[in-house]
């Protein structure tokens, strides 16, 4: 088995448009999602970068191709640079309008044909969660991505 190992930033924040929902955006594929919750939102972007990065493989395409525009990346650095280290476990999202995470994907694959690999995604390791908090008003309007 062969297994290859991703760090990957995700961004979350609320929906404008929905109230209660959220969107996740990982930067390193530029791929966007959305959640009926926080945790919800996660593990829809999680789900969907895995299916991306099996894709990607199986079309012997690589993966780290493709990036978020600049002004993304520029809001995630400002959620690292004004936001607070969190607790997922005691994370309550009520108080947090946007989540930055480093996550650490490690995808195993196990060759089934010569032209296809089949996954086996072991569960995403969240590190680095920082959030912005609602008092944080002048660093909530700069990220806009």
């Amino acid at each position: 088995m062969n297994t290859r190992e991703y760090n990957f930033w995700f961004v979350f924040k609320r929906a404008g448009d929905v109230p209660g929902e959220w969107v996740g955006h990982c930067l390193d594929l530029d791929v966007v999602t959305q959640g009926t919750s926080l945790q919800h939102a996660m593990q829809m972007l999680s789900e969907a970068c895995s299916m991306t990065v099996c894709d990607d493989i199986r079309s012997s395409m690589d993966p780290l191709d493709r990036r978020a525009p600049q002004a993304c990346w520029d809001s995630m650095f400002n959620i690292a640079n004004h936001g607070v280290a969190v607790d997922f476990g005691t994370l309550d999202e009520t108080k947090v309008s946007y989540v930055a995470c480093n996550v650490v994907f490690k995808c195993k694959f196990a060759q089934v044909t010569a032209n296809a690999v089949q996954p086996v995604q072991e569960a995403p390791y969240l590190a680095v969660p920082l959030a912005l908090m609602e008092s944080s008003p002048s660093a909530i309007q700069s990220c806009r991505c």
